[in-house]
């Protein structure tokens, strides 16, 4: 469970923390169908938007899907906003005990499709893109899942994701 995995219940339970208030963004493989209709109801009526990542196109196994076949980026979005409401949370309660909420359940989203997996190189441009198209639809927060994209290295992708958070203080 996220509760126990990352120690989101107790910060819950100390802080009032659920989320509420919050955009979060991620970029990652895909959203579960792809159809805001149709998503998961852990996900279900927060999402304010989801689009496929146009800042680098085809650099993605050329997948151009809002879906997710692999699995990662709906994995990763419901460790993160996932309300747990399938496994017996009651969000308008902020009961969260049990269930398998993700650490801000309340948090609304903003999603960029990205593909499947790494097979090409990523843009230079990417992170201030992603981040920039983030930011002006209120998001503070970003997550993304780029890989192993500078072979363990400190990388152009960390280097202007620092660069783009230091010049944004309060983006993360």
């Amino acid at each position: 469970r996220t509760n126990v995995v990352v120690g989101t219940e107790d910060v819950r339970r100390r802080y009032g923390l659920y989320g509420n208030g919050q955009i979060i963004a991620i970029a990652d493989t895909g959203l579960d169908t792809g159809d805001v209709n149709t998503l998961h109801p852990d996900l279900r009526g927060r999402v304010i938007s989801l689009t496929r990542n146009e800042y680098d196109p085809g650099s993605f196994c050329n997948y151009n899907g809002l879906d997710d076949p692999m699995g990662h980026g709906t994995a990763v979005t419901g460790a993160a906003v996932g309300n747990g409401n399938q496994s017996g949370s009651i969000p308008g309660q902020h009961a969260y005990t049990n269930s398998y909420a993700g650490s801000a359940p309340e948090a609304r989203l903003i999603f960029q499709a990205s593909g499947c997996g790494p097979t090409g190189g990523l843009s230079p441009d990417l992170p201030i893109n992603l981040y920039n198209h983030a930011y002006s639809r209120g998001a503070r927060i970003h997550s993304n899942s780029y890989g192993d994209v500078g072979n363990g290295g400190y990388y152009y992708v960390d280097k202007e994701s620092d660069r783009y958070t230091n010049q944004n203080k309060e983006f993360l």
